[in-house]
């Protein structure tokens, strides 16, 4: 009773700008009751004169609500569903003091909205009246020393708690909210308590994630996975980062109070812990599933942080495993080239990606460009990503995305190890580097084919055929003569007559053959 009279004389010293009065009457039925206003009553934005002659709506009270409007608390604190015009943009802030019949019953309420000042946010809960007795009875239910470890992280947890939730919440909740808070230490964890409006109005949500984690994208992610777990209308957060290894987030989701809603507090929260996973932690979490716990920690703790943020960006953690195969393989053979096909979800069959893993510099685009238009493909994009390791090193993935010059659908996994083998060979320069190299996609033909066809052009034209080897390699140009069904004759060689001087077509006077 003292406590709820000192903090009325307390709000009353500039410490809560009052904004509206009324005073409410408590009728009681059978199976509701009904929390009539007494429209005489009302004070600035609950009189009758700004109501615009409007009647002040009765409200009725049925289960959870009838029962904590009976409650013999003296004092309702929490938030109202309107807000505020003046002074700041939020909810106003409700201070209800009950009054009781000559029996002890609740018959009524006095009703006071409006809005805390800033004393009431930054000064110590010990200096505020109501809010100092809730920190006492949650220390002495831990029986702990104030002056103690226990007691200042305890009392730690108090002074740094929401002020609004300070005020609002019982003590029940805060000590079992509190406890939770304390048993995290330095435990690389996400946690989430959560406090429920004795209303059903709104859900109070702390979310507690290592603070390495926390950015706005995952602000944002636990936002959208508090608002559909509890099913609310909207949601707000306010975010505090500290010396604490943990950056708490503080989200009020609203809700219909209509609406019956059963959330499931654990999967919202394992929900919110992998929506808090960094890219390195599924990374790890991946490969420690697929290659065991030794070798995938080793791997994990070899890659984790090389990766660019790039790379994190375009690349999910399911998709980098044949790129740490292709790494782990330079480690055996350091200057070759490890390629990799590959066609992402959603891309047009005739399109295709080529990634080129080699350690040291990049591949120079001058130098592989021309190679991939000979096979006929055209370079529509690259992107390229530098690892970098702390002890010293770098590695490049380059990653081009490719289309079949004349739109065929290019079939993976028939030609891919084809096109591995004769990229290889064509940058090492074991074979060619010209426009024969179409065939492997045009016609599917392997390396050795396309050798063989090569060296039978270049006898082709050892013997005199007219045709150069750019218009016998696949896509040249046909000539006109060829359109119109004809084929041009051969010039006829012509030999010198070392006797005469003079050409003979086919033989010399001199009686030589024509060379």
């Amino acid at each position: 009773m003292s406590e709820a009279s000192h903090l009325l004389d307390w709000m009353e010293g500039r410490h809560f700008v009052f904004l509206g009065y009324r005073r409410y009457r408590l009728e009681r039925g059978r199976s509701e009751d009904r929390l009539v206003p007494d429209a005489r009553s009302g004070l600035g934005i609950l009189s009758s004169a700004r109501r615009q002659g409007r009647r002040a709506t009765v409200t009725t009270l049925r289960g959870d609500v009838r029962a904590r409007a009976r409650e013999p608390e003296l004092l309702v604190v929490t938030k109202a569903n309107s807000t505020a015009t003046v002074h700041r943009g939020e909810l106003l802030d409700y201070v209800g003091v009950k009054i009781f019949d000559r029996r002890g019953r609740v018959d009524g309420e006095h009703r006071f909205l409006g809005l805390w000042t800033s004393t009431a946010y930054h000064g110590s809960p010990r200096d505020i009246p109501v809010l100092r007795r809730k920190v006492e009875r949650v220390i002495e239910h831990f029986g702990l020393d104030p002056g103690g470890h226990d007691g200042k992280a305890v009392l730690n947890v108090l002074e740094t708690y929401p002020r609004d939730e300070l005020f609002q919440a019982g003590v029940a909740d805060l000590v079992r909210i509190v406890r939770g808070v304390v048993n995290l230490y330095e435990r690389r964890t996400v946690r989430l308590l959560v406090r429920r409006d004795p209303y059903h109005r709104f859900y109070s949500c702390l979310v507690y994630v290592p603070r390495d984690r926390y950015n706005t994208e995952v602000r944002q992610r636990i936002e959208q996975i508090a608002r559909a777990g509890f099913a609310g209308t909207s949601v707000e957060s306010h975010a505090q980062l500290s010396g604490s290894s943990h950056a708490r987030l503080h989200v009020v989701v609203r809700t219909d109070p209509g609406q019956r809603h059963h959330a499931d507090f654990p999967a919202i929260e394992r929900r919110i812990a992998e929506a808090a996973l960094t890219w390195a932690d599924r990374l790890r979490e991946l490969l420690t599933e697929r290659r065991g716990e030794a070798e995938g920690l080793a791997l994990a703790g070899r890659y984790g942080h090389a990766f660019p943020l790039a790379y994190q960006e375009d690349v999910a953690p399911g998709e980098v495993l044949g790129d740490l195969e292709d790494l782990e393989a330079l480690r055996r053979q350091p200057q070759a080239l490890q390629l990799n096909l590959h066609r992402p979800a959603g891309q047009a069959p005739q399109r295709v990606h080529l990634k080129i893993v080699k350690l040291g510099d990049p591949v120079p685009i001058s130098d592989v460009l021309p190679m991939l238009e000979n096979f006929g493909l055209r370079v529509i994009s690259e992107r390229p990503y530098e690892l970098a390791w702390p002890e010293g090193g770098a590695a490049w993935i380059q990653d081009f995305e490719l289309e079949q010059r004349d739109g065929l659908i290019v079939d993976i996994a028939r030609i891919e190890g084809n096109f591995r083998e004769a990229f290889a060979a064509a940058w090492s320069g074991a074979v060619e580097n010209d426009g024969f190299n179409r065939l492997l996609l045009g016609a599917e033909l392997s390396v050795r084919q396309i050798v063989m066809l090569r060296a039978y052009c270049r006898y082709l034209l050892q013997t005199g055929v007219p045709f150069s080897q750019a218009y016998q390699e696949p896509g040249a140009p046909v000539p006109d003569a060829l359109r119109a069904g004809g084929l041009p004759q051969p010039p006829r060689r012509r030999t010198q007559c070392h006797e005469s001087g003079r050409a003979d077509p086919l033989r010399t006077r001199c009686g030589q053959q024509p060379r």
